[in-house]
């Protein structure tokens, strides 16, 4: 009872369910974060998203369970995907940056070095003429490895 002896009536109402749609759940590695989009209807509702338990998206490449849950007062809904995020195809131009080299009798490496590069990385495993280093006059390949970023 309220004041002055009047009844107070409270009815519940259950939230309206909510549909919930995660797009661009195919990705490729390029060393930022990797979102999803949740379109909701009705439209614009708020939608929390995880990331394999995580509120940021993974940057890295590897398959991620994406779990959206409506937040609002009037509607409910959730939806549970997978995202794929793949390793990026990486095109790199590498350059030797100490050549030609003046004969000295000591031994010399080729520095190489990235340019230019569509995803992060590392030049690794450099040989000049097979070998670490040369110590006589000549002209010799140069080759070296890059390493993507994209694990």
């Amino acid at each position: 009872m309220g004041a002055n002896g009047q009844s107070i009536v409270l009815n519940y109402t259950a939230k309206t369910a909510a549909t919930v749609t995660l797009t661009k759940l195919s990705q490729t590695y390029d060393g930022a974060g990797k979102p999803v989009t949740a379109l909701t209807s009705p439209a614009n509702l708020n939608v929390v998203l995880t990331y394999g338990g995580a509120s940021a998206a993974p940057t890295n490449a590897g398959s991620y369970v994406v779990i959206a849950t409506v937040v609002d007062d009037n509607y409910q809904g959730a939806a549970t995907n997978t995202l794929v995020v793949a390793k990026a195809t990486a095109t790199v131009v590498l350059a030797v940056g100490n050549s030609p080299e003046v004969y000295t009798g000591a031994g010399h490496a080729a520095a190489v070095s990235v340019t230019s590069s569509n995803t992060p990385g590392a030049v690794a495993n450099i040989l000049t003429g097979g070998a670490a280093g040369q110590t006589n006059a000549g002209t010799y390949a140069v080759t070296a490895d890059y390493v993507p970023n994209d694990t």
